[in-house]
């Protein structure tokens, strides 16, 4: 039998609505880890969530900017 082991460190991030406006339009949010959190980790995962607490507004903002839209003239 073999056995393999892996340290692994996961990164769980949760943006708010306005934060997700902003990377749908090209923005971006950083997290900085301080570079001791790597020590003896084989594996980085980063997790990127809306927080769901602000899911109502993101939808609310989205729907109307589709409004928005519509009445821009082309």
């Amino acid at each position: 039998m073999r056995i393999e082991t892996e340290r692994k460190l996961t990164v769980k991030l949760f943006i708010d609505s306005s934060e997700a406006i902003m990377f749908e339009k090209g923005g971006y949010q950083k997290a900085e880890l301080s570079p001791d959190v790597f020590k003896d980790v084989d594996k980085i995962e980063v997790l990127f969530q809306i927080d769901p607490q602000t899911r109502g507004r993101f939808d609310f903002i989205t729907q109307e900017a589709k409004k928005h839209k519509a009445t821009m003239p082309r």
